[in-house]
């Protein structure tokens, strides 16, 4: 990309840790117009939350847990029936964080702590992808079975399973959003 050329008229298929650091320059510098620095902070939001979702970052030939259909099980205690263990993550494990936003966020704002948001903010969008992917091998894809797009199928989430994914989900979102806080203010300068 040439220092001319805007993050959002950048090639569509850039890594996303490549894009969250162009928009956050971007949105850092006065020199950007005001309709490119709208438009930077709306990727941000959008690409710092969707890396910190594992089935973002990883894959297992599955289009990110899109090929892993859920058996009917995985709708219990409160969690959305999803179709697939992609949108299990994208939805499913975010609603049974609360019931709205509101509770959502004053339900993780209590979990903030000084070192939490020390031990957060440190690193970078490579790194906190690094540590996603991690999160997705050792959790999201801790499954009894993992079919793939070529061999199709569906798995069955145990209570522990979905006890586990709602507890990584809420640290993922608290990540997230101590993260964004941490990029905004460096580029905003507060």
């Amino acid at each position: 990309m040439s220092a001319s050329q805007l993050a959002s008229q950048g090639p569509a298929q850039d890594c996303v840790i490549d894009k969250i650091e162009q928009f956050a320059g971007e949105l850092q510098s006065a020199a950007t117009p005001p309709a490119e620095r709208l438009l930077a902070l709306k990727f941000l939001i959008h690409f710092v939350g969707d890396l910190h979702q594992p089935l973002h970052a990883a894959d297992h030939d599955d289009r990110g847990g899109n090929c892993i259909g859920l058996s009917a099980s995985a709708d219990r205690q409160g969690t959305a029936r999803a179709p697939n263990l992609h949108a299990y993550w994208d939805v499913a494990v975010v609603d049974a964080q609360g019931a709205s936003a509101v509770q959502i966020a004053d339900k993780l704002d209590a979990g903030i702590s000084a070192a939490l948001l020390n031990e957060w903010t440190s690193g970078s969008p490579r790194s906190w992808a690094m540590e996603t992917f991690e999160i997705a091998r050792a959790d999201a894809y801790a499954l009894p079975s993992r079919p793939t797009c070529a061999t199709q199928g569906s798995v069955a989430l145990s209570q522990e399973y979905e006890a586990e994914a709602r507890k990584v989900a809420a640290t993922q979102l608290l990540k997230a959003a101590i993260r964004m806080a941490s990029i905004l203010n460096r580029a905003l300068g507060n």
